[in-house]
């Protein structure tokens, strides 16, 4: 059975139609395990084609070699973990079992920790795999086993190692005798009592269960059964052997044992004798048979030059033909898998005698070559010289499979474009949803409203209400009255507002802002199914649900506000805003493989108002979740606001309004209050958004996870450039300050009790909920930088312990101690004292190139990472800079002094933080020092931030003075450049103007052309290029001038003809210039 084939796929049929059944399988799995067959894909007894294309397509680093068999990686493990394999300590099993250093045992109860944390990874792959063999080939003594695991890879190595069943064993194969779980890609909890790493190999034979915890080694798998086959087989009277065996052809049979590596396979690969297994066997009454179905053969220092190499391959295929001829048909050859993959064992053979056949950590495992697998089921056998060195012929196995869609990486500018614009958003929508409160409690004070309700409340509240003031007990009766008569009076029908996450409206288009996006948006939230609750436009329809008596349960909280204040109490109305979340969600690699997008959500069917009586209380009743509003009303005589949740009936329960921290839709990270307004009618509207108060903390045991939820945690360098949260901005604006008298007494105590009720929080009862907790810490929550150590006192840690959970030590947040390296708390003004140890070493963090090279070295010469000795506050004193003597300033090995902070001034110096005053004292022969007050570090490198000089106190005045003098020099010179500039540029604007003014009055008088030159002067409109030619002609007609010069010569027959236009002269034979004589042309 395959379910949900992957389309498109040359190894599957046909897509399947959904259906609402479920496998036989799914439904054990689930009866069993818990295993959610709707949410996962559970494929059993895959063919070796499905798992390839599986494993290529999903598993990172998976390929096929040229013999045809699949190589994946194991993670971190290569081998197998002996230390971590343990056996359940259990009333059936317990005295059978031989306990000691190999065999040891775990109780029942960290089993079913390790189970459940399997079982819940296992429920959040997207597809899980099962095979259902036996092992044993004897029918009498063989069991039925069943593997479930995440990767193809591990159900590949399990069908080759287990017994494959037919088709009409596999129909009835009934309940398995033993169980795997495997999931090793996910590490088990090493705080786990009983537990010493994060890999676990749990066997249980009470639950014939085996679960893997932190190990991708397919190897504990195949030793896991054998141990069972250890437990079981004696009680049958059948001995089991860790060996190799094979049979003689007298029927004999002949018994190998040894550790791994001691050659067993190799001994009883004998070309005369029958292979009947090569490692793990039991023999009974009837013989010897085999618990695997396949073989898991090593070899060490092999070649393929070797002369002994030639003679295995030809043995190969004999020991192929007399276990197939010994061993039951499983499938035709046609059908059988890809050539099994031989090992090459890098560790020699002497040096594995004597050890234990678990101790495979060290092997280091690589694919070779094997021969193809024929076409035929007969296959002749010739026999062949030795020697024959005819070459053999290998093919590759071709698997055609649907390439996965290429996933391009986002640049870091994008990605931090998008957490930005995550950030904006969420912002707004926190904005908006305020806004949106507003308006409701605005809503729910006005006069209209309140006459409205005031029609629908009974007379026996109305009267109970006046005597409300009389005594505690005389107002906790009204509003329990209150509360029971609106849970008959009004039905909810929805739960109202709800966290979605962003992807949950990708799909709605771009709409214009100009037009009615209510109307608009109304079909898109009915086609996603998000239409949390009702639209209401205005006071009117907001009051109408009054009269139909039902709504959603923000509806019904906002109303019930309402009534309160119509009967006179002084009401709050709570939100718990559910915005967008700013996180992006991490994105699954096996989503890029699919080429269609995801399709939206049915949408979801409204409640009807007519409905059943066990749907009309479904959001009523006491066990359901808790709502997104409610309400608050003061109370005068405890002088404090009570809860009060109109849905489920509760009267000053705060504990009980927070959801689930598995609550996806109800997430709690800001509960505002929203106060009464019936005398800010006629303030402005700024005094109006001032009645805000920030209540998280009354509604929450677990602040920090409320607090970051808010908002994304500021960097390093943000905190120390003064960076404030946006949210402690924004709720600040929010508070009621400047209000009435006794409005903003009424605040302080409100925020001086939630302060005390935070402190008087009970100690939480999860490992999580300590995490990051304001008044707890535990040892594994400290930072790189923290220690514990008590804030007054020098003594042990063991004296501040408060408390324990899951056996560690619970301490007060007031004993986290900062720690730095030396380098940070010189930034800091103080040096280490001497002779001090470090009370922590972390691995240093290489941000220059010297750095990181320091790294190398260490690690290529040390083994170890380079490593920053971290010291206390208490192991520290202030820096003492060397004094000023003569003058003269100390300065470091770079001719600087560090000055990270004022105190670190020498003594008897001052800082002057002027640009360019070093210059001024070298030229007076005053002895300084650049002051460097902090280091940048840019493309590797580590550049000091210089800002001024250092000198002696008494040169100070001789400096400045100096300095002024200097730039008053400076600036008449740049002065007196300024004004040269400037006469530089008159001059030449000058000369221009008049240059121009000369060519207009030569010739651009006139600006009309003509095209007649003879008409010149009766149009009256020449150019100044006619009248140069007309003065041309002229002139050369009365030969004036004696001598030619410039470019156009005068036409003078006594002259030499030059220039580039000949004179007129009929005497020339040549011509020359750009222009020729009339003649010519």
């Amino acid at each position: 059975m395959v379910a949900s084939p992957r389309p498109g796929s040359p190894f599957h049929g046909r897509p399947s139609s959904s259906s609402s059944t479920h496998t036989k399988v799914e439904e054990e799995l689930h009866d069993v395990a818990g295993i959610d067959y709707d949410k996962v894909t559970i494929k059993r007894n895959p063919s070796v084609a499905v798992l390839y294309e599986e494993a290529l397509t999903y598993e990172q680093g998976t390929v096929i070699s040229s013999a045809g068999a699949l190589c994946a990686y194991s993670g971190k493990k290569t081998g197998r973990s002996p230390k971590d394999k343990r056996i359940v300590e259990e009333e059936t099993s317990n005295k059978d079992i031989w306990w000691g250093p190999v065999n040891t045992p775990i109780s029942e109860k960290v089993f079913s920790i390790n189970r459940e944390r399997a079982i819940d990874y296992l429920n959040t792959r997207p597809r899980l795999y099962v095979f259902d063999g036996y092992a044993g080939w004897d029918p009498k003594y063989r069991i039925k086993v069943r593997v479930v695991a995440s990767r193809a890879y591990h159900l590949l190595f399990m069908r080759n190692m287990l017994i494959r069943p037919t088709e009409e064993e596999l129909e009835d194969f009934g309940t398995p005798d033993f169980t795997i779980f495997n999931a090793g890609e996910f590490p088990a909890n090493r705080y786990t009592t009983g537990m010493t790493s994060t890999t676990s190999v749990s066997v249980n034979f009470k639950r014939a269960e085996m679960v893997i915890l932190g190990t991708e080694y397919a190897g504990e798998m195949k030793k896991g059964i054998f141990t069972v086959m250890h437990y079981l087989m004696p009680k049958a009277g059948v001995l089991s052997l860790h060996s190799s065996a094979n049979e003689g052809p007298n029927g004999d049979v002949s018994l190998f044992f040894g550790l791994s590596g001691t050659g067993k396979t190799t001994l009883s690969a004998d070309p005369k004798r029958k292979l009947i297994g090569d490692d793990e066997h039991c023999w009974s009454d009837d013989g010897v048979f085999n618990i695997e179905g396949g073989c898991y053969a090593k070899s060490s220092k092999e070649s393929t030059d070797a002369p002994h190499s030639k003679r295995r391959r030809k043995e190969q295929q004999q020991q192929q033909e007399q276990h197939d001829a010994h061993s039951p048909p499983q499938e035709d050859v046609h059908d059988a898998p890809p050539p099994e993959t031989f090992m090459e064992l890098d560790t020699p053979l002497n040096d594995l005698e004597g050890e234990d056949s678990d101790d495979d950590e060290c092997i280091d495992w690589e694919t070779v070559e094997l021969p193809k697998w024929t076409g035929s089921t007969q296959v002749d056998h010739t026999e062949k010289d030795e020697d024959d060195d005819t070459p053999q012929h290998y093919h590759d196995v071709q698997v055609v499979f649907e390439t996965p869609r290429a996933v391009l990486k986002k640049s870091k500018w994008e990605m931090a474009y998008q957490r930005q614009l995550r950030d904006w958003m969420h912002n707004s929508h926190v904005v908006l949803l305020v806004a949106h409160f507003l308006i409701r409690s605005e809503w729910c004070s006005r006069v209209d409203v309140k006459a409205v309700c005031l029609s629908v409340i009974p007379d026996h509240i109305t009267s109970q209400s006046k005597r409300m003031n009389d005594s505690d007990t005389a107002f906790g009766t009204t509003v329990k009255w209150l509360l029971t008569w609106w849970h008959d009076y009004f039905t909810v029908t929805g739960l109202g507002m709800q966290t979605r996450p962003v992807e949950a409206f990708k799909s709605i288009p771009t709409m214009d802002p100009q037009s009615n996006l209510i109307t608009e948006l109304e079909p898109h939230m009915e086609r996603l199914g998000i239409h949390d609750s009702e639209v209401i436009q205005d006071p009117s329809a907001f009051v109408n649900y009054l009269a139909e008596k039902s709504g959603c349960r923000d509806l019904s909280a906002q109303l019930f506000t309402s009534i309160l204040r119509t009967l006179g109490f002084e009401t709050r109305l709570i939100c718990s805003l559910q915005p967008i979340p700013f996180r992006i969600p991490a994105s699954r690699s096996e989503g890029a493989s699919t080429d269609k997008p995801a399709e939206p959500s049915a949408p979801k069917a409204q409640p009807s108002s007519k409905q059943s009586k066990s749907d009309r209380h479904q959001y009523q009743t006491t066990k359901a979740k808790p709502p997104t509003v409610w309400c608050e009303v003061w109370n005068p005589h405890r002088q404090q606001w009570v809860c009060i949740d109109p849905i489920r009936q509760f009267y000053n329960k705060p504990q009980l309004m927070e959801p689930a921290l598995t609550d996806r839709q109800n997430v709690l990270s800001f509960v505002l209050a929203f106060e009464q307004m019936d005398d800010l009618t006629n303030r402005n509207r700024r005094q109006r958004i001032k009645c805000v108060v920030d209540v998280t903390r009354r509604y929450t045991t677990h602040l920090p996870k409320a607090l970051a939820l808010r908002e994304r945690e500021l960097t390093k360098r943000e905190r120390q450039g003064g960076w404030r949260l946006w949210s402690d901005l924004f709720l600040h604006g929010l508070q009621p300050a400047g209000l009435r008298q006794l409005t903003s007494t009424r605040y302080t105590k409100e925020q001086q009790q939630l302060e005390e009720q935070q402190q008087e929080q009970r100690m939480p009862t999860s490992i999580q909920g300590l995490r990051n907790h304001p008044l707890y810490v535990l040892e594994r929550h400290l930072k790189k930088f923290e220690v514990l150590r008590h804030p007054t006192l020098e003594e042990d840690c063991s004296s501040m312990v408060i408390g324990h959970i899951r056996g560690e030590k619970i301490y007060p947040r007031s004993c986290v101690q900062q720690i730095h390296t030396r380098e940070t708390w010189m930034k800091q003004g103080r040096v280490v004292k001497d002779g001090q140890e470090p009370v922590k070493r972390v691995l240093a963090r290489a941000v220059t190139l010297e750095k990181k090279r320091q790294q190398e070295e260490a690690k290529m010469y040390g083994g170890e990472a380079l490593k920053s000795d971290c010291f206390g506050y208490w192991q520290t004193t202030p820096y003492q800079p060397p004094p000023v003597v003569d003058g003269k300033i100390t300065k470091n090995v770079y001719g600087r002094v560090d000055l990270f902070t004022p105190e670190m001034l020498p003594e008897g110096a001052v800082h002057l933080e002027i640009g360019g005053l070093g210059k001024v004292a070298r030229q007076l022969g005053i002895d300084y020092a650049e002051a460097v007050v902090d280091f940048e570090f840019t493309r590797g490198r580590s550049i000091p931030s210089v800002n001024g000089i250092v000198v002696a106190k008494e040169n100070e005045l001789l400096l400045l003075e100096a300095w002024r003098e200097h730039e008053n020099h400076k600036t008449n010179k740049v002065m007196a450049k300024q004004e040269r500039d400037a006469y530089n540029r008159w001059r030449k604007l000058i000369l221009g103007a008049m240059i121009d003014a000369r060519v207009d009055n030569d010739y651009g008088a006139q600006e009309h052309s003509v095209l007649d030159p003879q008409n010149d002067d009766k149009h009256g409109n020449s150019t100044a290029w006619d009248r140069f030619m007309k003065e041309r002609h002229q002139d050369g007609n009365d030969n004036q001038g004696d001598d030619g010069g410039g470019f156009i010569p005068e036409d003078d027959d006594d002259n030499d003809d030059g220039g580039f236009v000949l004179a007129d002269d009929d005497d020339s034979d040549e011509p020359g210039g750009f222009l020729p004589d009339e003649d010519d042309v």
